[in-house]
């Protein structure tokens, strides 16, 4: 839970200032996406090898690589003094970041029943979100009151403090020979290789459902800051804006286990993708602070399900000695996303405004959660 928790609050203190430090650097819009995107291709290159790593040599391992690679980023934003520094820095950033929250979350799937795990995702996911409730208004506080440098100076702290965290955590034995699948009625073979786990039965529904909600968290949390900036938002009123859609996450996730239980997978989908895609355009369709903290509050508690469900799905229909590969399948879905999406959402503001963007990523994402909803509907409990 420590590793959970200072991940999140250093991942969380830059994500709203990128866009905006971008724009202060020289970039406009189109190059601001680039500079967010940068951290999904990082996330993507460390998500494609890392789980499969894991699988091999253990999670305490690549939790503390991660970690010394996440404080290196950080510090490189640290010194940017231009668009290209500042994404060569949240590239190198986001591959730290990922293989340690991947060794996290993997980790968190063992137990010894389902409701056990189910408990054990709930925990560690909410750690990861109590610092995406911490982390913005912190990140906001210190550009306002210092400068944005700081902020991204305190982010290399949380990942130099990150890595005796991970050191502590007990060491977890590689997983090799054979193991029994976590569901009863699912006996896969153990180990499979990346394209069968693709074709299995229920995860590419999986991996469309956590690619559609990693998009709308990503453009609210970097690109709904630029836009309340240009509304002459502080980075502090941003900060704590974002930071209450961390409570809406921690809220939704603290009953994951209740929602579990009385709900199916095509329900608690439907819950996560529907409210979080239509409440990314109502966030900047309204001018009330207090609507739009409402807004955000709505969102938070929708998209804060999106992972821990997904996440109980995998393990559901995996073997725990392939889980590593799974969950990093999982994540290099959500990395691609990250890449592409900021690109292409720069690219339509530049076009036809930011206003415009919001709402073709948000009718974009409701459609495509539709269909994965329907999908849902036909895996197990």
């Amino acid at each position: 839970m420590a590793v959970a928790l200072l991940f999140g609050t250093g991942h969380h203190l830059t994500k709203p200032l990128l866009a905006p430090q971008a724009v202060a650097l020289g970039a406009d819009v189109v190059s601001a996406g680039v500079v967010v995107a940068a951290q999904g291709v990082g996330g993507l290159l460390a998500a494609l090898t890392a789980g499969a790593v894991m699988d091999r040599i253990g999670g305490r391992r690549v939790m503390a690589a991660g970690a010394v690679v996440f404080a290196a980023g950080a510090g490189v934003m640290t010194a940017a003094t231009s668009p290209e520094v500042l994404a060569a820095g949240n590239l190198v950033f986001g591959g730290g970041g990922v293989a340690t929250w991947l060794a996290a979350q993997t980790l968190s799937t063992v137990a010894r029943d389902d409701a056990s795990t189910s408990r054990r995702i709930a925990r560690v996911s909410t750690a990861g979100l109590v610092g995406q409730l911490c982390g913005p208004t912190l990140g906001g506080m210190l550009a306002d009151a210092i400068s944005v440098r700081m902020a991204f100076a305190a982010a290399a702290v949380a990942g130099v403090v990150l890595l005796p965290a991970t050191l502590a955590h007990p060491r977890t034995p590689p997983h090799r020979g054979r193991t029994t699948a976590t569901t009863a009625t699912d006996a896969y073979l153990p180990g499979a290789s990346t394209r069968a786990l693709l074709t299995r039965r229920g995860l590419p529904a999986v991996v469309c459902a956590t690619a559609i909600a990693t998009s709308l968290q990503n453009i609210r949390q970097a690109f709904l800051p630029l836009y309340l900036d240009g509304l002459g938002w502080s980075s502090t009123e941003v900060g704590m804006i974002l930071s209450i859609a961390g409570l809406g996450a921690v809220l939704s996730r603290a009953g994951l286990t209740m929602l579990d239980r009385r709900l199916g997978p095509a329900a608690l989908i439907t819950l996560c993708l529907l409210p979080g895609a239509l409440t990314l355009g109502a966030s900047v369709s309204v001018e009330s602070v207090v609507l739009v903290a409402v807004i955000v509050a709505i969102s938070g508690f929708s998209l804060g399900l999106a992972q821990p469900v997904t996440l109980l799905q995998i393990t559901r229909i995996t073997a725990q000695n392939e889980r590593g590969r799974a969950v990093g399948i999982r994540i290099a879905a959500n990395r691609i996303m990250q890449a592409a999406v900021p690109v292409a959402f720069g690219a339509v503001a530049g076009l036809m405004g930011l206003l415009t963007a919001f709402w073709f990523v948000s009718a974009t994402c409701a459609v495509g959660g539709g269909a994965v909803a329907w999908s849902f509907r036909r895996l197990r409990r």
